[in-house]
């Protein structure tokens, strides 16, 4: 594949799998069984920004429906079903804001999420985090 090529596909796997993160975060979604059961893998594991390991079961059960912003997205390659996907979230319901990583992986069902952690940032933690490498169009592979 040319080096075109494959940033055009980086790019149409960055986007597409912004749309599922953002669409996680719509109300409607978050309530429906149905829909996180497209979305969520069966074998789906979370670490809570809190520190709590749910499994898709605990998810399919409904979601917390906080005012959540994304921004900072990135992915990185690390096998050709497989990507990581990591952006900052602020939840606007509770002034507080996150790093976030998901693992998604892309099978016959299309594109589900495996794994996802949020972690806390202190208050000042904006300023004093660097993301390296993480962002922009760096195209990692393992």
């Amino acid at each position: 594949m040319k080096k075109e090529e494959a940033l055009v596909e980086h790019d149409s796997v960055e986007n597409h799998l912004k749309a599922l993160e953002e669409r996680l975060l719509q109300p409607e979604i978050r309530k429906s069984k149905e829909e996180l059961d497209l979305l969520l893998a069966d074998d789906f594991m979370e670490i809570t920004s809190s520190g709590l390991i749910k499994d898709k079961t605990d998810c399919l059960n409904g979601l917390a429906v906080p005012v959540m912003k994304l921004s900072e997205f990135s992915i990185r390659l690390l096998g050709e079903h497989l990507v990581q996907t990591m952006y900052t979230m602020t939840d606007v319901t509770q002034s507080r804001t996150s790093l976030r990583s998901s693992i998604w992986r892309r099978s016959s069902q299309g594109w589900q999420m495996t794994f996802h952690q949020g972690t806390l940032l202190k208050e000042d933690g904006n300023e004093n985090r660097k993301r390296e490498n993480a962002g922009g169009r760096n195209v990692h592979t393992e």
